[in-house]
């Protein structure tokens, strides 16, 4: 992302050269997944809020208005 920016800056002579390309990009670790047990999904499931909670959590609209489908 930031080198896009820095390259667009340089392709508009905003600056002189793009200092990210000279540095070296962090190796991505890969871990396999761990596929939860039916007792663990079980308790993730109770725990996770439904669609409808976590839109009017997240947003702030009334629950009245989600009923409605306004």
């Amino acid at each position: 992302m930031i080198n896009g920016a820095l390259k667009q800056a340089v392709r508009q002579k905003l600056i002189t050269y793009n200092p990210a390309e000279y540095t070296t990009r962090p190796s991505l670790k890969y871990r396999e997944m761990q596929p939860l047990c039916s007792k663990n999904r079980f308790a993730v499931n109770l725990e996770t809020p439904e669609p409808l909670i976590l839109l009017e959590r997240v947003t702030g609209i009334e629950p009245a208005a989600l009923s409605l489908g306004i």
